[in-house]
């Protein structure tokens, strides 16, 4: 089965992670006309290299800093893991205050686990069943939907100022959950019967009132930890 995840994007400046359990050959598909194929099981892909633009963010924007990207898979086992690490995702010209935005489509991509994902306006995760670990930064989500990620385990959101509501009520087995300057965040729900065991979350994110109350309520019937700090810490 063909797996496949798109990126598509407003910025040349990434690096993709992507792991194929036990090895295999990953075709990176730039939209530029260049292909390649790559061997292994844990494959590091610069998107410099895919593109006409070396890093320098002095250059004037080209045409192909729009390219939708394909990374695919024959592999039997499929893509388990996906991380899009991006420099201006967490500082300098490209930061938290640059206008890139990344979309990307993992819905081909059923075996994943792990994503790691930055600057995206919006995030479907409704295919991905299998997925254990999500972690996102600086992004315009106005909402999130796990309904069908029953297998999640560790949750990490990071300045995402649109979210105002996480349920987590489909997700029993979260047992690790971090949340940091999500200013409009005041709502979280819980299953009844979570397995939450560590939360940590900082007062400029939103949680107050019920919503806190649950949480605590869950890491203390579980015997768990909980860890809230100021913005600076």
């Amino acid at each position: 089965m063909r797996n496949e995840i798109l990126v598509d994007d407003n910025s040349w400046l990434e690096f993709y992670s992507v792991v194929i359990p036990g090895s295999g050959t990953l075709t990176a598909e730039w939209g530029n006309g260049k292909i390649e194929q790559i061997e292994g099981e844990v494959i590091w892909l610069d998107r410099w290299d895919g593109l006409d633009n070396p890093y320098c963010p002095n250059l004037p924007r080209k045409e192909t800093r729009h390219n939708r990207v394909s990374l695919s898979t024959e592999a039997e086992n499929g893509i388990i893991s996906f991380r899009l690490e991006a420099p201006w995702a967490y500082g300098g010209p490209y930061g938290w205050h640059s206008r890139a935005q990344v979309h990307i489509d993992i819905s081909r991509c059923p075996s994943l686990q792990q994503l790691t994902c930055a600057k995206v306006q919006s995030l479907d995760v409704t295919q991905n069943t299998n997925l254990e670990g999500l972690e996102i930064w600086y992004a315009d989500l106005q909402e999130l939907n796990l309904d069908n990620n029953h297998r999640l385990e560790t949750l990490k959101i990071f300045h995402c100022n649109n979210l105002r509501k996480l349920d987590l009520s489909n997700c029993p087995g979260l047992r690790y959950l971090e949340l940091y300057c999500c200013q409009t965040l005041d709502t979280v729900i819980l299953n009844d019967k979570s397995e939450l065991e560590y939360v940590s979350y900082n007062y400029n994110t939103a949680i107050a009132g019920e919503s806190e109350d649950r949480l605590l309520a869950a890491i203390e019937r579980n015997g768990g930890y909980v860890e809230k700090t100021y913005l600076g810490d």
